[in-house]
């Protein structure tokens, strides 16, 4: 059978996505984009983003105090297979509803919980210029033809003295749809070589010199350094990333740590060796 023109393949996937989002709940909302399909290698998807105001507000500074929800997110319309389709939607599900302060089955539920929570609030506290807001976004921020990696961003706010982002990353086997650890990737006798690069790296980003103690700043368990979970393959390397309160307190911020793809040399299982990444 020849391959469907690219013209009737995007108008599918354009239906594909308005079923995808009603039967999700997201009919009857303010859609601020809706970008054309990404088609790449086996995976198709629509970037999403999904906003609403209180009361008919604008949110992120057009109208002062707004209080508002956001989502933007790639809206899986096609992948290499149905295990795999079904493991990249469901971690997107599991982020935007199952995730946070505010849980629902959608996005609707999840917005009205948050409205209902705040005017309660307001109406307790008319006085306060306090607004909330829930702000979700996922990125696709690699792929090839075994890996794809998401991004996924959280920042929120009902009160206190600041608002909480968090930045979870995740990479998938695109064969399998497996979530990529770090012994998927790099060999079992080199992953104490990985740390040690990680360690250096971490120290020389930090200034801390290489037999100072870290715990002066930071909370390893036992003063050690170890790697964070929280990684994904990209372009560059793999990149760990600690979010707030994870290694530190608060002010410590967050810490984005690259490990070069040249740095790797040796080191890594089969599922990586097809792609090489500069420095």
């Amino acid at each position: 059978m020849a391959p469907l023109p690219r013209s009737v393949k995007l108008k599918n996937i354009s239906l594909k996505l308005a079923a995808a989002l009603f039967l999700a709940g997201f009919s009857g909302l303010m859609l601020l984009r809706l970008d054309r399909p990404v088609l790449a290698d086996s995976v198709v998807w629509n970037m999403v983003t999904l906003t609403r105001g209180f009361e008919g507000c604008y949110p992120k500074g057009e109208t002062p105090g707004c209080t508002y929800i956001t989502y933007s997110f790639p809206a899986i319309m096609e992948g290499p297979n149905e295990t795999v389709e079904e493991a990249l939607r469901d971690d997107i599900r599991g982020f935007l509803y199952r995730q946070g302060n505010y849980q629902g089955e959608d996005y609707y539920e999840i917005k009205e919980k948050l409205f209902r929570d705040y005017n309660m609030f307001r109406n307790h506290f008319p006085d306060s210029p306090q607004a909330w807001f829930v702000d979700k976004k996922i990125e696709v921020i690699f792929r090839n033809p075994r890996i794809l990696s998401f991004s996924k961003r959280s920042d929120s706010y009902f009160g206190g003295a600041h608002a909480l982002p968090l930045t979870y990353l995740t990479s998938f086997d695109l064969v399998t749809g497996r979530v990529l650890q770090v012994r998927d990737l790099i060999l079992p006798g080199a992953v104490p070589r990985l740390t040690d690069i990680a360690e250096r790296r971490f120290r020389e980003m930090k200034g801390i010199g290489p037999d100072d103690s870290l715990g002066d700043i930071f909370s390893f368990p036992g003063d050690r350094f170890r790697l964070t979970d929280n990684m994904a393959v990209t372009e560059r390397g793999l990149l760990f990333f600690y979010n707030v309160y994870e290694i530190g307190p608060y002010s410590a911020g967050t810490t984005e740590l690259l490990i070069p793809s040249g740095e790797l040399e040796g080191m890594t299982t089969p599922i990586l060796l097809p792609e090489k990444t500069g420095n």
